[in-house]
Formats: C-alpha cells, structure tokens, sequence
C-alpha cells in the first residue's frame, strides 16, 4: 500500500530522489556565486598568459552618471568603451549564466575527454554518452568570443586599452568576467536612486533589466532594481578587486577622479 502511494505521489511530484538532488541544487546554486567556483575550473591549461586589463564599468540602473564616466576615461585618448553593446541581447548576462552549473559534484571528471584517448579507435570502447571537451577549451571559447567582438574588433595599435559600460550587470557577470580577465579592471558606480529615478521619470520609462521578462516601468520596479544591483556590488567588490564609486563624489570630489587614473 505505501508503494502505491509514493508511485501516485510521484506522478504529481517527482521521485524522493529527484526532490532531494533538486533541494541540494537550489543550496549548491547560491554557494556557486563564488569566484572560488570557477577558479577552481583552471586546470593550467589555459592558453591565455596575457596582459589583458580591459575596463569594466558596472552602473546601479540608468541615470546614474555612467555615461559621463564612460567620456572621462575616453578622453584618456588610450582606448575604447563600449556603451551597454548589444544590450536586448543579454550577451554577457546569458554567457556568465551558462556557468552556473558548474561545481565539486558537475561535471564529473569521467565525462572528460583525456588525451589518451583522442584516437577514434579508442573512443568506441569507453562510455559516450557523456563525453566533454575539457574546461580549458570551454574557457578559450568564451574568450574567443568576446576577444572577437570587443577587442579584434578595434585597431589595438591606435586603442591600447578596451571596456565595457553596462548598467544591468551584476555579481554573476562580474565573476564571469574576472575569471576570463583575471586582470581586468572593475568601476562600480552607484548614485542616490531618487535622483536616478526623477532623472529616468522624466525620460521614456520603457527599459528593461534583462529584455523582454524584467521591466522596469513602475518606481517600485526601479528601485528593486537598483536595491538588488547596489547589494551586488557591495558583496563582490572586494572579491573582483574592485573600486567602488558615488556619482555624487565623481562630480564633486577631485580625489576620485584622481583614484581612477
């Protein structure tokens, strides 16, 4: 009898197993916001031994002076940064998720293709179904892409240095972007979200955090928004070695425009 009700039960509601691995998920999902996470996933066999330092400028929300931050650094005359690209997108936003999986228990080490075994004729006699490139290559990816995009896409002899101004990322894609950059620098940007606010108000009111699901038309909306990406930056600053900057000492305060050069 309790047979049958644990077969009717799980129709409805999943296996016991299947209910306790998705709990251990959801807790395993939280502690992955770490960079230790995916530092871990450096083997030593990365490709890139570069100097790259690319800027990236993370903005609480719109109407936050990132913009005026943006034209201060490109009148250093050294490089480019490049405005909220793509941003419908979701570009850097869906690639930094993509990650998220990734922990001590996933992926397995088993489903690794080892060197040993590049030969085809070996491949037919070890186990397929779950058979994956190692991380390096998953790692040079990543970075192909947004090398190609943002840095090949520029003539680095006359533009030495390139960025990124966005005004919707926030702790994920700032882990993301430290693990392809290691040595990329990071601008967190905030200013008094009532004056963020009277500034978006008076303008169309029609953007969204992440196209097309997260609007932000509503005050409410705009100040969970900016509520969610100010925690973000104060939990992963230091984390990223980062600096983090007030709109209001930008425009009045010498010393940080100073701290920035």
């Amino acid at each position: 009898m309790i047979s049958k009700i644990k077969w009717f039960m799980s129709m409805f509601f999943g296996t016991w197993e299947a209910r306790k691995r998705h709990n251990e998920t959801k807790q395993w999902l939280h502690i992955n916001s770490k960079l230790e996470n995916l530092l871990q996933l450096d083997t030593g066999l990365s490709d890139y031994r570069d100097e790259e330092s690319p800027i990236f400028i993370f903005s609480a929300g719109w109407r936050s002076g990132s913009t005026l931050l943006q034209r201060l650094i490109l009148s250093a005359d050294k490089g480019i940064i490049w405005g909220e690209p793509y941003d419908k997108a979701n570009l850097i936003e869906m690639l930094s998720e993509s990650m998220i999986p990734f922990s001590n228990s996933w992926p397995s080490k088993k489903f690794f293709l080892e060197e040993k075994n590049r030969g085809p004729s070996k491949l037919s006699d070890l186990w397929v179904a779950n058979l994956y490139p190692q991380v390096n290559y998953l790692k040079t990816a990543h970075r192909n892409f947004i090398d190609t995009l943002f840095s090949r896409s520029i003539d680095r002899k006359e533009m030495s240095r390139w960025g990124i101004k966005e005004v919707r990322w926030g702790s994920k894609e700032a882990i993301y972007l430290k693990w392809l950059y290691p040595k990329a620098k990071f601008i967190f940007l905030v200013r008094n979200p009532y004056k963020s606010y009277n500034s978006y108000n008076n303008l169309y009111r029609c953007w969204y955090g992440s196209w097309p699901k997260e609007a932000v038309f509503t005050p409410y909306a705009f100040g969970k928004f900016w509520s969610k990406l100010v925690s973000d930056f104060i939990n992963i600053v230091d984390e990223v070695d980062g600096v983090f900057i007030r709109y209001e000492d930008l425009i009045e305060k010498k010393d940080t425009i100073n701290n920035l050069e």
